[in-house]
């Protein structure tokens, strides 16, 4: 089904452009999130990412599955995004965390006390963090693996490596990501 839609976004179809888009925003969103670790980054580069998509789609073939390219797409825009960072030589992590639907929390019996949700939020927004200032090979495969719960299979096409350095990788990121939030947290 995917591959029609696919044809008829390359013939022009704005429906099936947008079918696209709403299909797999949300995935290509969250991971570019957990990369760069700044909502209005990933918001900006998300768009970007489905511009750079959209244009090139001619160029798209039918050999791996559209979510595949499209996360391509992303690693190479996050990629270009840290690089120019770099450039200018800014360092900065957003540290707002706090994205509230604007709804008030019910207070029913099963509800957590504020301080367990306080808590929560907290090594939430930790984790975030140290994911976000990670070495991008361990950032990319945690993200996809660990976040997005990609199979292992998917994480090596979209990386372009093989299934056995996925899982030594993904090893190596979790042992770092362990050890660096220990060290946050005083633990070690």
């Amino acid at each position: 089904m995917q591959d029609s839609v696919v044809e008829r976004a390359v013939a022009g179809d704005v429906e099936a452009m947008n079918a696209l888009i709403s299909e797999n925003q949300d995935m290509i969103f969250n991971s570019i999130y957990y990369m760069v670790g700044d909502h209005n980054a990933a918001e900006d580069l998300t768009q970007t990412v489905f511009f750079k998509a959209l244009k090139n789609l001619k160029f798209f073939n039918n050999e791996s599955a559209f979510s595949t390219w499209l996360y391509a797409i992303a690693r190479n825009s996050v990629r270009n995004y840290w690089r120019d960072k770099a450039r200018r030589k800014h360092y900065s992590f957003s540290h707002s965390e706090n994205h509230s639907d604007g709804k008030n929390p019910q207070y029913e019996s099963d509800a957590p006390e504020p301080w367990e949700t306080l808590i929560a939020e907290e090594n939430a927004g930790m984790v975030k963090e140290t994911i976000a200032q990670m070495r991008d090979d361990y950032k990319e495969i945690i993200v996809l693996r660990d976040i997005q719960e990609l199979p292992y299979k998917k994480v090596a096409q979209v990386l372009d490596i093989s299934l056995g350095t996925v899982k030594s990788r993904l090893a190596r990121a979790r042992k770092s990501l362990k050890i660096k939030l220990k060290l946050k947290m005083g633990v070690m």
